[in-house]
């Protein structure tokens, strides 16, 4: 296939998707031109046919998301992996946001003149049936068509990512880190403090009682022990506050793309506990990955009778 299969709804894949549409685009063209000569007796020319179907806006738009997906697109992988470090994507964040900022049409008009000359047609060209349902301004200079797009897409994509990724919310997440037994900051005080402060007040969170409730938690866990969370009543509250904040990020979103994945047509009467665990499966394969699949098929074996003799 000449583009990738964007079988997950997620920015990295629609750049996978875009970039190699920018790579490929003469054997695309090539692709559709064989579909649309066998569909018609009409015999145009290569040129001819990239012309009908292509355009120098539709190549200016290509590169400007090419370029605005490739800022990006290293944010979006971090904000995927399974341990999100929010200190870290705090200063991605701010790179992201200087080069949406400084982003350069110049650069983006010299990659579309480069790729229109891959395919033969010039920057300007736009079909007739376009240009009559626009005024002679709309197609004038594809400079301004680009300064256009951005004016329209930039100051929209850097409002969103303050208001999701604000500074405030950002410490809040990284907040999160003390809640995560892999962390070296697990069950810090100093690291659940912007948390406490964000959300303390409303849910009578005692910070100096649960200061000490996060140590004694550490002591106990330290020795194998379990912890009753009734004696750990502000601590309890932090972790039901770290259940429900991450709602929407990236591992939510993965899960939804995991059940697209596993509920297919072929498979659309499973149950909701057999689905469940295949979930659970899938998005953990990492762990997976540490299982000894010799001694789960002796188990399984084991639990009763089978008409085929496995051993």
């Amino acid at each position: 296939m000449a583009a990738s299969s964007l079988t997950e709804v997620r920015w990295a894949c629609k750049f996978e998707g875009v970039n190699t549409m920018v790579k490929r685009l003469k054997a695309i063209l090539v692709s559709l031109q064989k579909i649309g000569a066998s569909n018609s007796n009409q015999a145009d020319s290569a040129a001819g046919l990239y012309h009908k179907i292509l355009s120098g806006k539709f190549v200016i738009s290509l590169c400007f998301l090419h370029q605005l997906l490739s800022i990006m697109h290293g944010l979006s992988k971090a904000m995927q992996e399974t341990n999100v470090k929010w200190l870290n994507i705090a200063n991605e964040m701010v790179a992201v946001k200087k080069l949406l900022v400084e982003i350069e049409t110049n650069d983006i008009i010299e990659t579309a003149k480069q790729l229109c000359a891959t395919v033969n047609i010039t920057l300007d060209y736009e079909e007739p049936v376009y240009v009559s349902r626009q005024d002679s301004t709309e197609s004038a200079c594809p400079r301004e068509f680009c300064e256009r797009l951005r004016a329209a897409s930039v100051p929209m994509l850097l409002q969103e990512l303050e208001r999701h990724f604000s500074g405030e919310n950002t410490e809040v997440l990284a907040a999160l880190e003390a809640l995560d037994a892999s962390k070296s900051t697990y069950l810090d005080y100093a690291t659940l403090s912007s948390l406490v402060a964000k959300f303390g007040d409303g849910l009578h969170i005692e910070s100096t009682l649960l200061k000490t409730e996060c140590e004694r938690a550490k002591i106990l866990i330290a020795a194998g022990k379990n912890i009753d969370p009734e004696l750990y009543p502000n601590l309890s509250k932090v972790i039901a506050i770290s259940k429900t904040l991450p709602v929407g990020t990236a591992t939510v979103e993965r899960s939804f793309s995991a059940m697209n994945r596993i509920l297919s047509w072929a498979c659309n009467s499973l149950d909701s506990s057999l689905a469940s665990d295949f979930m659970l499966l899938s998005m953990n394969k990492d762990l997976l990955k540490r299982i000894n699949l010799d001694k789960v098929l002796d188990r399984w074996v084991n639990q009763k009778s089978r008409i085929v003799q496995f051993k």
